[in-house]
């Protein structure tokens, strides 16, 4: 959790419309600076561990494994879904994000004046990780809202409730953090094609409507890197350290493979290779 971030666990008997069917834990998620309490989130927890260890619920916020089997969703305080991700054996095994889709204008034909109305469908768009470093992905209609646009400025006027949309306030735009797991090729032998070293790594970020290009890398994890070994082959790869750097605000990145690739009784080859990322391309 960021700095000024605080979690209160909330009733038993509290409810959200989202899987009001079913009988959850719920926690609030405040956060404030100097001037005060300037968000807050509602966390659902759906696990046969009704007690969670510490750090849980900080270490889901920050897209980290939680050794937790169960379903975490992040809502706002308005009820509506942003995302959830689900843990099981002490990793992620799926994590879906609600997206926008199909945004398309309206015209309505009204007794009192014409209104154009914006609609935006919903989708929770869920990806699945494999063991064997493979994704599925998902999406799932959650339904459609309208924002009527009025003319001029002045939308039925006269008419009670003119020009709501019949859809009310809307939500604060939501601020979220995201991660995901990203496999890449750092190097191919210019000789033995079939020689490669690959690197996984976490990408992490925030993402919110309001931020440009829709959000910007916030860290790097590094995981593993994959080479040829002596046992199977006459060369093999060792890793010697990776580093990461952000750019352009957060929307680029770059990541440093070095290591060597050995063999026995020859003398170390160094390999140093860069990867170049685009934060709206890991996260479209």
């Amino acid at each position: 959790m960021p700095n000024g971030g605080h979690i209160i666990p909330l009733s038993s008997s509290f409810k959200m419309i989202h899987k009001s069917d079913k009988i959850l834990d719920h926690y609030l998620f405040l956060f404030e600076n100097s001037k005060g309490v300037y968000k807050g989130n509602i966390m659902q927890v759906e696990s046969s561990t009704k007690s969670l260890p510490r750090g849980t619920l900080g270490n889901v916020w920050d897209c980290n494994d939680v050794n937790v089997d169960g379903t975490f969703s992040l809502l706002t305080i308005f009820d509506k879904l942003l995302y959830e991700v689900k843990f099981a054996g002490g990793k992620k095994i799926s994590f879906g994000e609600v997206k926008r889709r199909n945004n398309r204008d309206q015209t309505q034909s009204g007794e009192v004046s014409t209104q154009n109305t914006s609609c935006t469908d919903w989708y929770l768009v869920t990806t699945t990780f494999y063991d064997d470093g493979s994704t599925t992905t998902t999406e799932q209609y959650l339904g459609t809202t309208c924002t009527t646009l009025c003319p001029n400025g002045v939308c039925n006027e006269g008419l009670p409730g003119g020009g709501d949309g019949g859809g009310g306030n809307p939500d604060p735009d939501p601020e979220i953090q995201v991660s995901t797991n990203y496999k890449w090729l750092v190097y191919t032998d210019p000789v033995l094609v079939d020689w490669k070293v690959y690197s996984t790594d976490k990408f992490k970020a925030k993402k919110s409507s309001s931020l440009p290009n829709g959000g910007h890398f916030t860290s790097i994890e590094h995981i593993s890197t994959e080479g040829p070994s002596t046992v199977t082959s006459n060369f093999g790869w060792k890793v010697h350290q990776v580093s990461w750097e952000l750019q352009n605000s957060g929307q680029n990145a770059d990541i440093l493979v070095q290591g060597f690739r050995i063999g026995l009784g020859l003398p170390l080859h160094p390999i140093e290779e860069e990867g170049k990322f685009v934060y709206t391309i890991l996260f479209p």
